[in-house]
């Protein structure tokens, strides 16, 4: 992580109405343009409902946010 700059967690919403959730990631952006690199860790194409994803992928944020360097 020390070449990491930031990260964030988003979710990607299936319909425009952003009801259902398609897509849980993490992006974490790279110091001196070295690129993005994205996490998934919820995808609706491989699992139909969501059960703890939403609030593990907010702690994973969390835990890597507060170690980046």
């Amino acid at each position: 992580l020390h070449d990491a700059k930031s990260c964030n967690s988003r979710t990607s919403p299936e319909n425009h109405s952003g009801e259902i959730i398609d897509k849980l990631v993490i992006d974490i952006e790279f110091k001196e343009g070295k690129g993005t690199k994205i996490l998934p860790l919820f995808s609706s194409e491989n699992k139909l409902a969501l059960d703890a994803e939403k609030v593990i992928t907010e702690k994973w944020n969390k835990t890597i946010g507060a170690n980046i360097a």
